[in-house]
């Protein structure tokens, strides 16, 4: 009982260091703790029907919930704002209009949509009005949504700019769906699709440009890490020593949590 009692102190303590913290920063820390992702059963019907590859990324730890209730209530609203549905598919080949989506509740609720799209080198306009139409169908089942983000993967080797040139209507198209925030291009050297019908999805890609939303243009990918290293660089010199140290009381706290309640649970074991 007296070892029990002691590690109920150290929570206490920890716990008030922790909760003395500004909201504000206890949410900064509620982002740098760790997520996990979980399937997501989108179902589609069309000349093919079946399921969407899709997950959501960034749901709240089971562990982390359980250290404490204000804890879990803060870190899980966090989390919850951040987590993202991903998707991804190569549906303009289907030349289907009639989309119909079927998503789970939970779902809908999302802020942030990562499409991977797959394009066909062989696309012609109604194919890539297709791949429009399907994606603002799933984009009106989100309504919370404020961020989407675009990989695209292109399945014809060549020389970057006539790549681009190349699909040119289809990004401009993905370009102009709402709330875009983010499109990458990618190449893959191969044919994703094989003899039977069946798309590979895990062919190695090379990154070839990332659209600039400042300037409207192309950068190629040495230029566009080099912009992101920097402004990630700014934010990490002016956030890192605070931080840190926040970020020490937290694991304290935690440890603290979880060795009380591994303790509790080997006293009533016992």
């Amino acid at each position: 009982m007296t070892d029990t009692r002691k590690m109920r102190e150290m929570t206490a303590t920890s716990d008030r260091h922790f909760f003395r913290l500004p909201r504000e920063l206890r949410d900064l820390i509620y982002t740098h703790l760790s997520t996990r992702s979980a399937p997501a059963r989108l179902t589609h019907k069309w000349f093919r029907s079946g399921n969407l590859p899709a997950k959501v990324t960034g749901l709240p730890s089971r562990p982390l919930q359980l250290i404490n209730k204000q804890f879990r209530d803060e870190y899980t609203s966090v989390a919850l704002n951040t987590k993202t549905l991903v998707v991804e598919d190569h549906i303009a080949q289907y030349k289907q209009f009639k989309i119909t989506f079927t998503i789970p509740r939970p779902i809908t609720g999302v802020r942030t949509l990562h499409l991977k799209l797959h394009l066909s080198s062989s696309l012609d306009l109604a194919e890539a009005e297709c791949h429009e139409c399907w994606i603002t169908q799933l984009l009106q089942k989100l309504p919370n949504l404020c961020r989407l983000e675009l990989d695209v993967v292109l399945d014809r080797a060549g020389e970057q700019v006539n790549l681009l040139k190349a699909y040119n209507v289809q990004l401009d198209m993905l370009l102009n769906l709402p709330h875009v925030k983010s499109l990458r291009v990618w190449k893959t050297e191969n044919f994703p699709e094989d003899d039977s019908g069946t798309w590979d999805y895990g062919l190695v890609t090379d990154h070839i440009a990332t659209w600039a939303f400042s300037s409207n243009s192309w950068l190629e990918p040495g230029a566009s890490s080099a912009l992101s290293s920097a402004a990630v660089a700014a934010a990490e010199v002016a956030t890192t020593i605070s931080t840190e140290a926040i970020l020490d009381v937290t694991e304290d706290m935690i440890s603290c949590e979880l060795t009380a309640m591994t303790e509790c649970t080997r006293i009533s074991l016992c």
